[in-house]
């Protein structure tokens, strides 16, 4: 495959700006972690869709520009990546959310404790 300057002056001008704009919409990952409010968990998923949306939009030009398709390709998964890596970070404090994860303490349907109410 031969790749022309222009591919790789339109690469060169899509890596930056994408990156920029993903700083943008989206929180540090360490803070996404920390994050239990619902408003910030809505506030990062507003997010990636913007910075997938804009992702997907400089994908197209570069596609429309160039006559190939391998941006649209990449830019599809960088997306997953980016979706992945901050849906694992929201799932990572979910899991310590009162109701939401496994640490919700003693379940209704757990045994009590042997001699537990027997005034023993």
């Amino acid at each position: 495959m031969d790749i022309s300057p222009t591919t790789l002056a339109m690469a060169g001008f899509a890596v930056p700006a994408t990156i920029a704009v993903v700083d943008k919409f989206l929180p540090a990952l360490h803070e996404v972690r920390q994050a239990s409010d619902p408003a910030t968990r809505l506030n990062v998923r507003m997010g990636e869709l913007a910075a997938g949306g804009w992702m997907l939009g400089v994908a197209g030009y570069l596609a429309w520009a160039t006559g190939s398709k391998h941006p649209l390709f990449l830019a599809g998964a960088g997306l997953a990546f980016l979706a992945a890596v901050y849906e694992t970070a929201l799932s990572s404090k979910a899991a310590q959310i009162p109701g939401k994860g496994a640490d919700d303490g003693p379940s209704s349907t757990s045994a009590a404790p042997a001699g537990a109410g027997t005034g023993a």
